[in-house]
């Protein structure tokens, strides 16, 4: 009992400072930047960081591990190849002798709206749906790791041309 109101406390929480979160990264990348491939590595390791702790507090969603575990893979890489696609929108060029790069911000915004809709349903909705929710967090994290494989790949052809 005690847990089932600190995961639904926690989702709720969550989802005012996600969303400042997604705005102030909005501001951030609507900007030309300089290309750092560290920024894409952080972006491959925190996307499944933050499903698996997603999952953990969602656990009660979890009715049929197998299933689960076969449709959301099938989530995650779809959402995968998604994002390696995806990652092609991003501009990567050379300016000043320095690799920048001007993104998208389509998909930090649908980031932001599936982890807020997750979150919501964990904190108020019925297992089924906190299980779909939990599908769009797949989706949106294979996505996220699809996206900055892509930027990476990119920048380190880029950087290997460039030596």
């Amino acid at each position: 009992m005690f847990f089932d109101f600190l995961g639904r406390a926690i989702s709720l929480l969550s989802v005012p400072l996600t969303l400042v979160m997604i705005f102030s990264m909005i501001r951030m990348v609507k900007k030309e930047q300089r290309a750092n491939m560290r920024t894409n590595i952080i972006g491959i390791v925190m996307a499944p960081m933050t499903l698996l702790i997603n999952v953990i507090f969602m656990n009660r969603a979890l009715t049929d591990f197998l299933s689960v575990f076969l449709v959301g893979g099938f989530v995650a890489v779809f959402g995968l190849g998604f994002g390696l696609a995806w990652g092609q929108t991003a501009k990567l060029y050379e300016k000043d002798e320095k690799l920048v790069v001007k993104r998208s911000i389509a998909h930090l915004i649908f980031w932001g709206l599936s982890y807020a809709i997750t979150q919501l349903l964990a904190a108020f909705a019925p297992l089924f749906l906190v299980a779909g929710g939990l599908a769009t967090m797949l989706f949106s994290a294979g996505s996220t790791v699809g996206t900055n494989t892509n930027m990476l790949l990119r920048q380190w052809r880029l950087k290997k041309r460039t030596a």
